[in-house]
């Protein structure tokens, strides 16, 4: 019997971390997501289980596209009952579902998740590789505060210039008069380091009796030049993002002959769960350069027009297809050439543009649980005691 999640895999065999942690979580609600997952898998195609499995279990990348895709089959087998996977489009590009709606009507539906870039998740590595080099070193009397100011997806700073630079910043303190007991805990002095596009602020705290072992740096102020597991700098760039995948995916469903639906998510975390961010992606004016333009264009301009909407969830997680934190959002095209009539969607909050050309959000006709018929407090994670 083929199964989503084999608890005797181990992480010898370069498993994504994510799916190894949702295989052997005890926590009683990821039982349930499990045993739901694994009833929706018994709905995908045979022949296409080995490649899902593949992607499943792979990387943190292909684990979250594959998990939506996962969430996409089950919500368009509710809505069509068959639900064909990867047929081919005339140009050759195999989109991941094809269905006929009860009208008849082919709609074809292409999943993506935004990704960090690779070359990101390499500078934060960086930036981590270099906190640690400075953790490291014994700079007593004193302690640092750390500060990342600037960044490069280009080139890796020379470690032993950091470690050069904060021996001799220590020397210099050493040689003037700030270790005085009126000075204890206090800020001594400050110098930035720079080299290859990295720049990062240290302060030194004058701290007697420190022990050799203790980390070096006392106070972090952040890795602020964007460089962070919570927030790559989304916000700065969020709209411009999602707007840019939305159009890679469009360009792959041009040669359809029918109408075209996007299910996008991304994998981190932001700070904008509130459909804000999509709505702009779709709709927002161009920046002053006048590029960028929005997904859908304008009433005067529209865009993608073989497009009939988009149905945005903001963080794929395991447990959160029914999450009130997380909740779908689903924008049909004003001006798409083949619209559908029907809410394909009724458990995403609707938007649309009203008769003045405002933006307006409609709450969903029905929950997630009761669309997958899942249970209403599906997946039973239990309330935050207060």
């Amino acid at each position: 019997m083929t199964v989503l999640f084999d608890n005797t895999l181990t992480r010898k065999e370069k498993l994504s971390s994510q799916y190894y942690l949702n295989t052997h979580s005890p926590f009683p609600f990821m039982i349930t997501v499990r045993k739901t997952l694994e009833e929706w898998f018994t709905h995908y195609p045979l022949e296409q289980k080995k490649e899902f499995l593949s992607r499943f279990r792979k990387d943190n990348a292909s684990h979250s596209g594959a998990l939506l895709e996962l969430a996409t089959h089950e919500i368009l087998r509710r809505y069509a009952g068959r639900v064909s996977v990867e047929d081919v489009l005339p140009s050759g590009n195999r989109p991941d579902f094809h269905i006929c709606n009860p009208d008849g009507k082919h709609i074809w539906v292409e999943c993506t998740v935004a990704q960090r870039s690779s070359e990101f998740i390499g500078a934060i590595a960086t930036a981590r590789r270099l906190r640690e080099i400075v953790n490291l070193m014994d700079s007593r009397p004193f302690g640092f505060s750390w500060m990342l100011l600037g960044h490069s997806t280009e080139a890796d700073p020379r470690e032993s210039k950091l470690k050069q630079s904060i021996e001799k910043f220590v020397l210099e303190l050493s040689n003037r008069d700030v270790c005085r007991p009126d000075q204890k805990g206090r800020i001594v002095g400050r110098f930035e380091w720079e080299d290859r596009g990295w720049r990062i602020r240290f302060k030194a705290l004058y701290l007697p009796g420190r022990d050799r072992d203790a980390p070096t740096i006392v106070v972090d102020e952040g890795e602020n030049a964007g460089v962070n597991d919570e927030n790559e700098g989304w916000m700065g760039n969020d709209i411009q993002k999602l707007r840019s995948v939305l159009e890679y995916k469009a360009n792959q469903l041009k040669s359809a002959n029918g109408t075209c639906i996007i299910v996008i998510s991304h994998s981190d975390l932001i700070l904008d769960n509130t459909g804000e961010v999509f709505a702009g992606a779709l709709f927002a004016h161009p920046d002053s350069s006048g590029e960028h333009r929005p997904f859908y264009g304008s009433v005067e301009r529209p865009s993608h027009q073989h497009i009939s909407g988009v149905l945005y969830i903001p963080w794929v997680k395991a447990h959160m297809f029914c999450s009130r934190e997380t909740p779908w959002y689903y924008v049909p095209h004003p001006w798409s050439e083949s619209p559908l009539k029907q809410g394909i969607f009724p458990f995403a909050v609707q938007g649309s543009l009203n008769t003045e050309g405002n933006f307006r959000w409609d709450a969903p006709l029905c929950t997630p649980n009761e669309y997958l018929v899942l249970p209403s407090n599906w997946p039973g994670i239990p309330k935050p005691q207060f």
